[in-house]
């Protein structure tokens, strides 16, 4: 008899919320910290990429993105008036850019990796023009960004 009085008077059991919304506090912001968004890449400005069959895919050190008017390096808007013109083999601007990066960061010649963004409606003179200035400034390893043929997009 003793005993069922003192079930009775028991309360139930009650949930810590705060200690639990804690720990999924600390679970989300460790999740986040240590997600990496490889393989992803991002453009400073809306750029539509050709289609290829080319399964290969190129570590990224260094990012450019070309359009019909604007030349970006690293999400750095490159304005060169040369830009746009057949005239002249290289782009001086970029050239520039890419000596004080190189003094800013040194580069070892494995790490000298480039990969450009290249609107589909991009005249081939301009990239052209590009990857001879990176080429001029002693980039070997340059590669272009494309959407794998068949991928969802």
């Amino acid at each position: 008899m003793i005993r069922n009085k003192t079930r009775r008077h028991l309360e139930p059991p009650k949930l810590n919320l705060t200690a639990m919304v804690d720990v999924f506090t600390v679970l989300l912001v460790f999740l986040l910290k240590s997600y990496t968004a490889e393989g992803v890449l991002s453009a400073p400005v809306p750029v539509t990429l050709p289609s290829s069959t080319s399964v290969n895919r190129g570590e990224v050190n260094l990012l450019v993105t070309v359009t019909e008017k604007d030349l970006y390096l690293d999400k750095t808007r490159i304005d060169d008036p040369t830009f746009g013109s057949s005239e002249n083999p290289d782009i001086p601007k970029l050239g520039e850019s890419l000596t004080a990066l190189l003094i800013n960061r040194p580069l070892s010649p494995e790490q000298k990796k480039v990969t450009i963004l290249g609107d589909k409606k991009v005249p081939y003179f301009l990239l052209k023009k590009v990857i001879a200035t990176f080429s001029q400034k002693g980039f070997g390893d340059i590669s272009l960004a494309v959407y794998e043929k068949g991928a969802d997009r």
